[in-house]
């Protein structure tokens, strides 16, 4: 609790169900008596923490699916990307409905590549409030591939620049 002249009398309080903790800060209550004060500042708090607990409930984020990508220079052609972990947010269950997802990878993957490499993210959006990311990650390394299939990738490779060069 506290009391500055420009906002009156403050309280902060925390509670805990199950694995959510909320925390509610009241200020400027203004009241003719210290005690009443100390009164109406915990029920207010006590109501605020019940509308939170009721109304916003812990949501994991939906896993991604994404496509095979093009693996350059490796054994493995294409690889299966996966997100590192799934974010848990605090939304109501309309919030929820409304989350969009961004999705941004590399464009070229070339191996070798360790295991749990990042090539890429996925952020979580509230309208434009971003509420969450998290990387997105090769499971299993990439190991470079047999002398042939590098020397296949690299003239692929030179023969779609070359094109890309010629047509401009």
């Amino acid at each position: 609790t506290g009391y500055i002249d420009q906002a009156g009398f403050n309280f902060a309080a925390t509670a805990q169900r199950d694995e959510t903790r909320l925390i509610s800060i009241v200020m400027g209550i203004h009241t003719d008596s210290y005690y009443r004060g100390l009164e109406v500042r915990a029920d207010e708090s006590r109501e605020l923490l019940e509308y939170g607990f009721t109304t916003f409930q812990p949501h994991t984020m939906m896993r991604t699916v994404f496509d095979e990508m093009r693996v350059w220079f490796s054994s493995e052609k294409f690889t299966l990307p996966e997100e590192a972990l799934l974010p848990e947010v605090l939304l109501s269950d309309s919030e929820m409905e409304q989350v969009s997802t961004v999705v941004t990878l590399q464009e070229d993957i070339i191996a070798p590549l360790e295991p749990g490499a990042v090539i890429g993210s996925v952020e979580y959006y509230l309208d434009d409030f971003l509420l969450a990311s998290t990387d997105v990650v090769l499971p299993d390394g990439l190991e470079k591939g047999p002398w042939y299939r590098r020397f296949q990738d690299w003239m692929i490779r030179s023969w779609a620049d070359f094109k890309l060069r010629f047509e401009k």
